[in-house]
């Protein structure tokens, strides 16, 4: 959040409202949908690839009111994307998948 840009009028109220709402949104793709979550609410729509090289990814997302598209930006093991009319970043940490974490939960479970 440091690095976004506010209207100068943007009372602190407001901005701490901005502040208390990061974090709180995780997507995780599966092969052919996206469950986005966001507190206690989830949709879960289909996606489309429509162009990817190992830095970015351009990424169609077919939502019941209307289609967007949103270019990804991977930095290790982070992505981000531009949001908003200011040209914000929004940043997303990858977390390790089901399968990962199973397979290290049984090989630690063979190990001991």
């Amino acid at each position: 959040m440091a690095q976004w840009m506010f209207p100068k009028r943007l009372a602190a109220k407001k901005r701490r409202w901005f502040a208390s709402i990061f974090g709180k949104n995780t997507w995780r793709f599966g092969p052919k949908v996206c469950a986005s979550t966001f507190e206690d609410r989830t949709s879960v729509e289909p996606y489309q690839i429509l162009w990817a090289s190992e830095h970015s990814a351009v990424v169609l997302f077919k939502h019941k009111e209307a289609d967007s598209c949103h270019h990804l930006f991977f930095d290790g093991d982070h992505f981000f994307l531009v949001d908003g009319r200011a040209g914000n970043l929004e940043y997303f940490k990858r977390m390790p998948s089901n399968r990962s974490l199973n397979r290290t939960r049984a090989s630690e479970a063979r190990a001991g």
